[in-house]
């Protein structure tokens, strides 16, 4: 039965389309997942998460499964046909699903999560940093591996942390950030007033975490990403300009050794004399950075929104 349910797409529906795409994103669901990821042995939270990301990966219409399929093609130059594309998604919301267990299952535990994350030398430099407020630091985010428990398990180096996030945000979103309080990260949803919070912090030498590759409809640039132009944030440029501060990449893999490791990259600005391009080259150059860690992990990129939204229709 279970086999069989895998194999089968489900036929598009509309109103069901939509209606699991709101369960999925709720905070009844959000709260479920994490009860059951706290409760539940590895080995039987593992192979339902297989069963439940196998079972959306099996459904097209899906919004989420359409932007993954959309991101795993152009990731791949668009040279995979829709057969591999079919396992690259599974593959991706196979990693997002065990991702969930992870941080509900293992957050509560500091011993165990010495063992699970690894936290490389480059990315303590640039939280003591921090803690030691020499200089503000301007974090550039990508959605790699297990975003929630990476945070979880750096936001205590830095001391205090905080998040620059979309203005929207789902039900689910706004539970992960009742939880990211708990460790000291602080999210403020993207504004103006956003804007000179994370100003304010960064020249008192706090940390500030901008994400970098989430679609942001409203960016007046369309940075070259993947070789694409995408309308991608570029927030972390502008401050880092009118501060002169260095951006550092944070980079994360879940590797073979079955530890995520957590590092990052100092990126030191391109001053250009026109402020236009400045912004565009130096987000370009940014997001080559993390273009390099996707493609090392491309089924780690745990990115649910269409970053090419454009290409949807041309995907196999």
């Amino acid at each position: 039965m279970v086999d069989s349910l895998l194999k089968k797409p489900f036929r598009k529906s509309n109103d069901n389309v939509n209606r699991i795409y709101h369960i999925i994103n709720s905070r009844a669901a959000y709260q479920a997942a994490m009860g059951l990821g706290r409760t539940l042995p590895p080995v039987v939270g593992y192979a339902l998460a297989d069963l439940l990301s196998g079972l959306m990966s099996r459904m097209p219409h899906l919004a989420l499964v359409r932007a993954v399929r959309l991101n795993q093609w152009i990731v791949h130059d668009r040279q995979v046909d829709s057969r591999q594309l079919d396992r690259l998604v599974r593959e991706t919301l196979r990693s997002a699903a065990r991702a969930v267990y992870d941080f509900a299952h293992w957050k509560d535990h500091p011993q165990v999560l010495k063992k699970v994350v690894r936290v490389e030398e480059s990315f303590r430099q640039v939280a003591e940093k921090a803690r030691r407020r020499e200089h503000g630091v301007i974090l550039a985010l990508p959605h790699m591996t297990n975003p929630d428990l990476l945070g979880w398990v750096s936001a205590p180096l830095f001391g205090r942390l905080t998040a620059i996030a979309p203005n929207r945000l789902m039900e689910g979103y706004q539970v992960q950030n009742q939880l990211r309080r708990q460790v000291g990260i602080e999210v403020i949803p993207g504004s103006l007033e956003a804007v000179r919070t994370a100003l304010a912090r960064l020249r008192e030498g706090e940390a500030v975490v901008f994400g970098v590759d989430r679609p942001y409809a409203d960016s007046a640039f369309r940075p070259r990403f993947f070789g694409l132009p995408a309308a991608l944030p570029v927030a972390h440029v502008r401050v880092a300009l009118k501060l002169d501060l260095p951006i550092y990449v944070v980079g994360a893999a879940l590797k073979e050794d079955k530890q995520i490791s957590l590092w990052a990259t100092e990126y030191r600005l391109h001053r250009l004399p026109n402020p236009q391009e400045e912004i565009l080259v130096n987000a370009e150059r940014v997001l080559e950075v993390v273009m390099d860690n996707i493609r090392q992990y491309p089924v780690q990129w745990n990115m649910t929104f269409p970053v090419w939204p454009d290409w949807m229709e041309r995907v196999p």
